[in-house]
């Protein structure tokens, strides 16, 4: 098979989109495993923010659209690997290139364009979760203006557009409400003025449910995963924030670690819960769900990620390997899937 990867090119000196180059060299070498012939499509332009393209690099997004387009219908190939989480670092760009994947009739890896704008506004994810009675953490919207913001403490604050715990960190729990809202205006402009959520904090136990599609069209539940947090103060949030995530010296990442099926857990509540995110949010592939189980033992989703980081050391693939499986397994199945 021709498989085209099409990825965007990292800002320099961010770990969390740098990333995305794990996760491109990962693909091409699974890829190269299995037999298949591959190309990579970097997605760069110089104009509209913190590019890394090189000098040939197209000037502007709408050159940068054609000059791919031109080169694809040049390479023609059978399926596309999606990599592509935004451009510039912008994540509104994301669901865009599904769009476009779709138009000029390519298969390609992953969710489609509604499971991708649904998931990666946290602001829609919640109106749908709240919609089809998935228990989500209460919230309020701030864009700028309070209107009066409702709920107990403590809250979480996050930016609405963002992922890879971005702009998330133990100083966005507030005990607090008039820190808070103190606080907000700059949150606000910090990052770029894009909707803020502000949800409630549950405190409790944390998961991830990864998620694979078959080929036959049948979605196995991998092995639940819980967040443990190792020797963390008492008075300190436990969240898998930025920290936690991307700086590897850090206390928040030495001390967070992954077990998989917990024995202390009702995993069936977990997993019945991941799958209806599954079909609420038309999912395609392979997803990952972020459950809160509160201490009333409650299951509140936190964040439904279509399209999860695929880097040798993510959750996701974690989860996969925990499965019995190998990684040629997913190369295969999810680009089945694109073809069915």
């Amino acid at each position: 098979m021709r498989v085209a990867v099409i990825y965007n090119e990292p800002v320099k000196g961010k770990p969390d989109s740098e990333d995305v180059l794990d996760e491109v060299n990962f693909a091409v070498s699974l890829l190269s495993r299995a037999g298949h012939k591959q190309k990579l499509f970097p997605i760069k332009c110089v104009s509209g923010g913190n590019s890394t393209g090189s000098k040939n690099a197209p000037a502007s997004l709408n050159e940068a659209i054609f000059y791919l387009m031109f080169h694809l219908k040049k390479y023609k190939p059978d399926a596309i690997f999606n990599l592509v989480e935004g451009v510039n670092d912008d994540p509104v760009y994301q669901q865009f290139f599904v769009l476009l994947f779709e138009h000029l009739g390519y298969p390609y890896t992953g969710s489609g364009y509604s499971a991708i704008l649904s998931t990666s506004d946290k602001s829609i994810a919640k109106t749908l979760m709240n919609g089809f009675n998935i228990s989500t953490p209460a919230y309020d919207e701030y864009r700028g203006i309070n209107k009066g913001l409702a709920g107990k403490p403590p809250w979480i604050v996050k930016p609405a557009l963002e992922d890879a715990s971005i702009g998330i960190d133990e100083t966005s729990v507030f005990s607090n409400k008039k820190n808070m809202l103190a606080a907000l205006p700059r949150i606000y402009e910090r990052h770029g003025r894009q909707t803020l959520i502000v949800e409630q904090y549950i405190s409790g136990r944390e998961f991830n449910i990864s998620l694979l599609e078959k080929p036959g069209g049948q979605v196995e539940v991998l092995p639940v995963a819980e967040i443990v947090f190792n020797d963390w103060p008492e008075n300190k949030p436990r969240i898998v924030g930025y920290s936690a995530k991307w700086d590897k010296d850090s206390f928040e990442h030495r001390n967070t670690e992954r077990r998989f099926n917990p024995p202390d857990v009702r995993l069936d509540l977990l997993e019945r819960t991941a799958l209806k995110c599954w079909k609420v949010f038309k999912m395609k592939g392979y997803a990952r769900v972020d459950i809160r189980l509160a201490e009333d033992n409650t299951v509140y989703v936190l964040e439904i990620n279509a399209n999860p980081c695929i880097s040798p050391d993510s959750g996701f693939i974690a989860a996969l390997r925990e499965a019995g499986y190998p990684d040629s397994y997913f190369i295969n199945a999810v680009l089945e899937v694109s073809m069915r």
